[in-house]
């Protein structure tokens, strides 16, 4: 049996998210869907260990069997702790559900999938209709764009409470 790969929480940043987002325009749906959900996963497990204490046995808990090795795991964990309400749950619940339906149903291939579009409506994001540009074109959001959306939204949101948190330490 092959040996996990361990995950470097401090390997990812929030920077990271705006590379990613540049390769999802290049990717499938599934692709996109797919490396969306990866990188919030992680990111969720960099937020969860910024709660915990520094010492060599953390990492443990987030490979292999550890407790918070997969996304439900650590989605679970967050919100039973009251490291995210209801809202970020359900979203990070939905945004999982979308990945998984990708990766495990070969017939999924598109966003325009009746079982897709039905989760990406319930994504906090969905009411978003499109943004106005610059030079006053108004580009209007598809599933896939709100999924994307959703990704950003709540990394940031992560990405704020890590800040504000490390800000209240050093006063």
């Amino acid at each position: 049996m092959a040996k996990s790969k361990k995950i470097k929480f401090d390997d990812i940043s929030i920077l990271d998210y705006q590379k990613l987002a540049k390769e999802f325009k290049n990717e499938t749906d599934r692709g996109a869907a797919i490396l969306a959900a990866n990188y919030v996963e992680i990111y969720l497990g960099k937020y969860l260990k910024s709660f915990m204490t520094d010492n060599a046995g953390i990492d443990e808990l987030f490979n292999g069997f550890g407790p918070f090795a997969t996304f439900s795991q650590r989605i679970k964990a967050a919100y039973a702790l009251g490291y995210i309400d209801k809202n970020t749950k359900s979203n990070l619940e939905l945004i999982r559900e979308v990945r998984n339906s990708f990766a495990h149903n070969f017939k999924i291939k598109s966003f325009d999938n009746p079982r897709i579009t039905s989760l990406c409506n319930k994504l906090t994001t969905a009411h978003l209709r499109g943004i106005t540009t610059t030079n006053k074109q108004y580009i209007q959001f598809g599933h896939r764009d709100h999924y994307i959306l959703a990704v950003a939204f709540f990394t940031g949101k992560m990405h704020n409470n890590m800040l504000g948190r490390q800000k209240n330490k050093k006063k």
